[in-house]
């Protein structure tokens, strides 16, 4: 899953919060509720008084007032260029999608340190963190902008009432009502009481899947906020206003903090639009990784580990991982300890790497491709990534029948990365996927925040919305040209629970709007763990299971967890030398790579489609 739009997903909000708070003169629609009053900046925990000084909290105080945000998508592209080199528009879209959001996290971090620089970007220095200091393991600074979702209220339905939801909360009893003031205009009242503190406050959250607001409750009392309809609001925004209503959501922490975690978050991704990966990069994400997931990476002494190609045979597996934030990001919701994979291959007396990615700032190639194998291993070494080499068993290689494997390999290559379905492998149950924070991992990502982003990014980027799930959800409807909101409410209308959408299992015969060698065509989309699977499909190494097996639904842990490949009884000398404690032959990489619970199921009909993957235990039942 190495070039994965979950980190769009996931940074979604991010984008509607900095595009208001960085250019509020964008559109009149992008003003905030960000008025600080003076016991709200005297408020911050985690030190944040230290963060900004007085000019920083005086500019953002007279920036910001309360609104809508719901911006044009034009406002929204010219937001994430602003400043930088223009974008050739004739490029694949795949290159187009990494360059977007290679200059959104540039943008994001250049944004969040301006304000928080009171409009001076070097005025502001962000708190770097001894990652050996066990006190930094009691608060989620990756990620920690996750806010936590309260529920949604309707208009005349009854009142959404909640408590203090975690020992970061300021009021202790909450409420909120919505009411239908007139054509498109709706009153949300929010009632917030009992203090835990004196000069405490909260920050939320409010949104539909066509617009958000956001808004510091620092007193007791009720504030009324105006909440207006968009003016081309379709049939299915209109259903979800009716049916879903406004969702609330409570960050854990005031709007700095949050801004300070945005931060954190983005420079885990700092190597993502490097050529390499820097040792402060790796640290980083070797932190996040053993928090957030109990992954551990030590140090390794060896370089490349020199394998004779005649050793190596088709259809053996290569687990990658790369210090960038996005294979962390993609390991912490799998559980997975790697973000990549890849397959061996002999073509016409040639041994390939062949597998599924995207050309990148590292990365030269776009789609499915074959690397020969001896520059494969160089290239991961300069790019800073590290891989195991997993060789099928005996039997398994005994069923895979080269040939059949080239000429499927010769048909596939070319074809687009499978971003159409880089979710789903993901996405099995309604609530048991989305990853939680540390320290009690009990405030996670959740669908009511997927479906709001969902519908935000169809509004502001249509095209990511063709191309991350329009098309994956109406195959699943059995519908056609449906955008979220219309999908959201067909599903409903249709039986399907809040949250199960996508949760139906993928389908190996579904096919995408889709290119092959840069020309559009209709084709199978498939992510780096889908194809490998897919690969020893098309071998015949599944069997009789080949049919009822999706791979569509796999995960880089589904892939090597499997059976199918082996624990070598007897390693090359060369790999125990170099790593006498792995199971398997590390090929290259300054990190030792381990792969959790390694070869240790049997494949079986429906492979993978309804198994969770939460943090930090990943406990799954015996069917998965």
């Amino acid at each position: 899953m190495r070039q994965a739009g979950i980190s769009v997903v996931l940074l979604g909000v991010v984008v509607a919060v900095i595009v208001g708070l960085s250019h509020p003169s964008v559109s009149p629609s992008l003003s905030l509720p960000l008025s600080l009053s003076p016991a709200f900046v005297n408020a911050f925990n985690f030190n944040v008084k230290d963060m900004i000084d007085e000019q920083s909290r005086a500019w953002i105080d007279r920036t910001f007032s309360s609104g809508m945000l719901r911006p044009s998508r034009d406002s929204v592209l010219e937001w994430v260029m602003d400043g930088q080199e223009p974008l050739d528009w004739s490029l694949p879209r795949s290159q187009i999608f990494t360059s977007l959001r290679s200059r959104f996290f540039r943008r994001v971090e250049e944004s969040v340190r301006t304000i928080l620089g009171g409009g001076d970007p070097s005025r502001y220095q962000h708190t770097k963190y001894d990652f050996n200091d066990e006190s930094n393991d009691k608060k989620p600074y990756y990620f920690g902008w996750i806010p936590d979702s309260i529920g949604g209220v309707v208009p005349k339905g009854q009142p959404l009432t909640w408590n203090r939801v975690s020992g970061a909360s300021c009021f202790k009893k909450n409420s909120a009502s919505l009411s239908h003031v007139g054509d498109r205009t709706y009153t949300l009242s929010v009632t917030v009481d009992q203090p835990s503190t004196p000069g405490c406050s909260d920050f939320y959250l409010f949104a539909t899947i066509d617009g958000l607001q956001l808004h510091t409750f620092s007193a007791p009392g009720t504030t009324d906020l105006t909440w207006t309809a968009p003016s081309d609001q379709s049939e299915g925004e209109a259903w979800d206003l009716a049916n879903r209503g406004i969702r609330v959501f409570q960050f854990r922490g005031n709007m700095i903090e949050m801004l300070g975690a945005v931060l954190d978050t983005v420079l885990l991704f700092s190597a993502e639009a490097s050529p390499t990966v820097s040792d402060e990069a790796a640290a980083m994400n070797r932190d996040f990784l053993r928090r957030y997931a109990g992954f551990e990476y030590e140090p390794r002494n060896a370089s490349i580990v020199d394998l004779d190609p005649t050793m190596l045979k088709s259809g053996d597996y290569l687990a990658i991982m790369r210090f960038d934030g996005l294979d962390p990001m993609l390991a912490w919701a799998m559980g997975s300890t790697t973000g990549h994979a890849a397959s061996l291959l002999w073509v016409d007396g040639e041994l390939y790497v062949v597998e599924s990615t995207v050309k990148s700032a590292f990365w030269p190639a776009d789609g499915i491709q074959r690397t020969p194998y001896q520059t494969w291993v160089k290239r991961l070494q300069d790019i800073g990534s590290i891989a195991v080499l997993a060789p099928l068993t005996a039997e398994a290689r005994a069923r895979f029948n080269e040939t059949a494997a080239v000429e499927w390999f010769k048909q596939q290559e070319g074809l687009e990365y499978g971003y159409h379905t880089l979710l789903w492998g993901w996405l099995d149950t309604i609530n048991d996927n989305y990853p939680c924070l540390p320290p009690a991992f009990d405030q996670c990502l959740s669908w009511d925040m997927m479906e709001s982003v969902f519908g935000w990014m169809d509004r502001w980027a249509p095209f990511l919305g063709e191309l991350l799930f329009n098309e994956a959800f109406n195959l699943r409807l059995g519908t056609e040209g449906l955008k979220a909101p219309e999908l959201f409410m067909r599903a409903a209308q249709m039986g399907y629970q809040h949250g199960e959408l996508p949760t139906i299992p993928e389908q190996d015969v579904w096919l995408y709007n889709t290119t092959k060698h840069g020309e559009v065509t209709r084709g199978p989309s498939r992510v780096c763990c889908v194809f490998s699977c897919d690969l020893w499909k098309a071998a015949g190494v599944f069997g009789e299971l080949a049919d009822e097996i999706q791979c569509g639904e796999l995960t880089n842990w589904d892939d090597y967890s499997l059976n199918l490949l082996d624990v070598p009884q007897q390693r090359p000398a060369q790999c125990v030398a170099a790593d006498p404690t792995n199971v398997l032959c590390q090929l290259e990489g300054s990190y030792q790579l381990h792969l959790n619970e390694y070869a240790t199921k049997a494949p079986y009909p429906h492979l993978a489609e309804k198994c969770p993957t939460l943090a930090p235990e990943y406990k799954k039942p015996s069917d998965c």
